[in-house]
This record gives C-alpha cells, sequence and structure tokens, in this order.
C-alpha cells in the first residue's frame, strides 16, 4: 500500500511542476519554444507513469540472470525456518515411517521387529539412517540393508543389531 501511496504523490507531483512550468514559460508564438516545453512536461509525465514497470523488468531481468532458484531464494516466502520445529517433526516422521515401510517390504522384516532413526542437517536434509534390527530381523544381513539404503536413498547408512 505504502509503494502505491509513494507512486500517486510522485506523479501528483510530477503533474503540478509540468503545470507550472507550463505557466512560467513565455507565450507559444508559434516559434517553438511552447511546443518544446509541452514536449519535455508530457515526457516527464509518461516516465512517471511508466516507473512501476522498472520494477518487473528488473524481476525479469533477474530471472533470466539467474534462473528460478534465484529469484525464489530472494522472493519473501517463508523459508524453511519459518515453520521451525513442527516442520522438522513432520519430516522426520515420515521419512522414518516411509524408510521402515521400505525395508519391511524389501527385506520381508516385520514392523515390530525395526526401527529407524533419520539424522538431518540444518537444511532437513536427510545425511544418515540408523535401523536397529531386533527379534527375527536380526537374522538378516546388515551389508545387504545398508547397501540397498545407500544406494536407493543415496545417504550414509548404519544397520545395529539390538
Amino acid at each position: 500500500m505504502e509503494n502505491i501511496n509513494k507512486y500517486i504523490y510522485s506523479l501528483i507531483l510530477t503533474a503540478l511542476i509540468a503545470v507550472i512550468v507550463e505557466l512560467v514559460s513565455p507565450a507559444d508564438d508559434g516559434g517553438g519554444l511552447g511546443k518544446h516545453v509541452n514536449l519535455i512536461c508530457g515526457l516527464c509525465i509518461a516516465v512517471a507513469l511508466l516507473n512501476p514497470l522498472k520494477e518487473g523488468a528488473q524481476w525479469l531481468l533477474e530471472l533470466a540472470r539467474d534462473g528460478i532458484d534465484g529469484v525464489v531464494e530472494t522472493s519473501e516466502m517463508p523459508s524453511v525456518e519459518h515453520y521451525g520445529d513442527a516442520f522438522a517433526e513432520q519430516v522426520y516422521t515420515v521419512s522414518e515411517s516411509e524408510i521402515k515401510r521400505l525395508l519391511c517390504k524389501q527385506f520381508d522384516i516385520s514392523e515390530n521387529d525395526i526401527e529407524i532413526r533419520c539424522d538431518f542437517d540444518e537444511r532437513y536434509l536427510l545425511v544418515r539412517i540408523t535401523v536397529l534390527l531386533s527379534g527375527k530381523a536380526v537374522f538378516k544381513d546388515p551389508h545387504k540393508i545398508t547397501d540397498y539404503l545407500s544406494g536407493a536413498i543415496g545417504c550414509e547408512a548404519v544397520v545395529a543389531i539390538t
């Protein structure tokens, strides 16, 4: 809203200055001075009218130069940190349950015999998966589970038997 007010004020001020300059300039006797004053005043008003397009053009230039990632990063969208602990907890829960489901299906393990712990960095990227095997799952080959997780998810995987 503040930008709109500034725009309207600058438009009114430009128009007032143009009127004052036209009134102060000598009367047009057909010699051309009045034409030039009118032309310059009209150009000033046109520039004031088109001024908001400058921001749109700058945004398009940034988009062309930096790509969509650069523009999105500088926009006013809320960051991951904005959501805080609730977001992190949701990421942990979904990741752990999905990895558990995947391992149970792939290696025929009961859901009661496996526990998953995921470690994330400050940007909530998965950096390590710890798999805790118990019950009948302790007889599964931990190296196969580690290799499978490292290949499928692309992060460090550790298997421990409890």
